[in-house]
């Protein structure tokens, strides 16, 4: 029997759960976490996610069918993480911060 699972999934998964299980451990464990930083942080990701998506476009050879969409995936990404980074002061005010004291 076959697995319907591939490598790069398991290795997306597993990842996605140590950023996760790091990101979590920053919030509680952290003195004092500015907004602002987890969503540059956040935005960033979204950047780099996106710029992987159109390398793996291209490296791929998914331009040669019609059916992929990691281009316009990978801008959108792309797109909305830029956003997201020039209009950050807007979205979260500088006086708001993120503390958990144990």
């Amino acid at each position: 029997m076959k697995s319907s699972t591939s490598k790069s999934s398991v290795i997306s998964q597993i990842l996605l759960a140590a950023v996760a299980i790091a990101l979590g451990y920053l919030l509680l464990f952290g003195k004092s976490v500015a907004l602002i930083t987890l969503c540059q942080i956040l935005c960033g990701g979204i950047v780099a996610i996106g710029a992987a998506s159109i390398a793996s476009f291209f490296l791929a050879g998914d331009y040669r069918r019609i059916d992929r969409y990691g281009f316009a995936l990978g801008t959108l990404l792309i797109l909305m993480g830029l956003i997201g980074l020039i209009r950050i002061n807007e979205v979260t005010p500088e006086s708001v911060k993120l503390s958990f004291k144990i």
